[in-house]
């Protein structure tokens, strides 16, 4: 993507030709409205037509910084900084896929607690989640996370066991969904009735309720994250959790 001051950015996109793969989609409608377009067959440098009068270039991306008839600078401190401050801010378009992906990725967390409560196996219940939302798994912003029982308690737990346990006593599901390159990240835990974890999981809900009730505007996130992780220590030594 190449971007110049008071010009349209000129995308080139990859589009090889051979008979292993299939070559790149081409851009949605509303993007392609704002780009110019160039297909190439290998990712390429900007040639000598697209650098013509370029005083100084700027690379966002891997080094070693390559040789151009300019002044080249990669990944320049200030340039990032200015890129991660405009993307804290949304705008309206952003907003709304945000929005979408993250409805995509709530059908698809109320079918895999429906799985979970039907009995299935860590495997049926990720099928259930992308068949929820007619997805593959590229098509998911991370791999996710299905961990029933003594399973949860592995941090980033990667397994898929295809036979479903002799009891379901706990789930834990961290996966999202991704709508127009924007991503939900939604992490969700359960418990079956009558188990210990049941009362837990409530009481961690309500925990979790009352501190988004209790946001307000200009708080610093360390606030934020302290507050939370004093309930969460009261509410352990509160039911003995140590001892589940």
């Amino acid at each position: 993507l190449l971007l110049r001051p008071g010009r349209r950015p000129t995308l080139c996109l990859v589009r090889e030709l051979d008979i292993w793969h299939s070559p790149a989609e081409d851009v949605p409608g509303d993007l392609a409205a704002a780009l110019e377009i160039q297909h190439c067959a290998a990712p390429a440098l900007p040639g000598p037509a697209e650098l013509a009068g370029v005083r100084s270039l700027a690379i966002v991306g891997e080094g070693p910084p390559p040789v151009l008839p300019c002044e080249c600078a990669l990944n320049p401190p200030a340039l990032l900084a200015r890129l991660d401050f405009e993307r804290a801010y949304k705008t309206p378009h952003e907003l709304h896929r945000l929005r979408a992906a993250t409805g995509r990725a709530v059908r698809a967390h109320a079918a895999a607690a429906a799985a979970f409560a039907e009995g299935l196996s860590e495997y049926a219940i990720r099928q259930r989640y992308l068949g929820a939302i007619e997805a593959l798994e590229a098509d998911m912003p991370y791999g996710p996370i299905i961990a029933l029982n003594e399973h949860a308690a592995t941090l980033h737990y990667d397994g898929c066991d295809r036979a479903a346990p002799a009891r379901h006593l706990s789930f834990l599901i961290d996966a999202g969904a991704s709508v127009g390159g924007y991503h939900a990240d939604i992490t969700r835990s359960y418990a079956s009735a009558g188990e210990p974890w049941e009362e837990l999981c409530a009481r961690m809900d309500g925990l979790q309720q009352a501190v988004v009730a209790s946001l307000r505007l200009g708080e610093l996130f360390p606030v934020l994250h302290g507050r939370m992780h004093a309930a969460l220590a009261d509410l352990l030594c509160e039911t003995g959790s140590s001892d589940i």
